[in-house]
């Protein structure tokens, strides 16, 4: 089976958006990847909370639901805390 053919749904994302990201899959056993042009940075790293209510996901509405959230992300900054 080929995951990554071109008949799956794919998004582009320009490098000046490259940090600026989040994903919420709606079906079990949904497979991402991710391509990137430099080496990660853990020092530079940072994440803002998805729950956040002063961000603004335009065209969804979060269906209520369980979600399964990475430590990392249940941990991260309020978007008035990063800036």
């Amino acid at each position: 089976m080929n995951h990554f053919s071109s008949d799956k749904p794919q998004i582009f994302t320009p490098p000046a958006f490259e940090d600026f990201r989040g994903y919420l899959t709606l079906e079990d056993n949904t497979l991402m990847q991710w391509c990137v042009d430099q080496d990660f940075c853990g020092e530079a790293a940072c994440a803002v909370r998805y729950d956040d209510p002063n961000l603004i996901w335009k065209g969804s509405e979060w269906p209520e639901d369980k979600y399964i959230i990475s430590e990392k992300d249940e941990n991260a900054m309020w978007l008035k805390e990063l800036l």
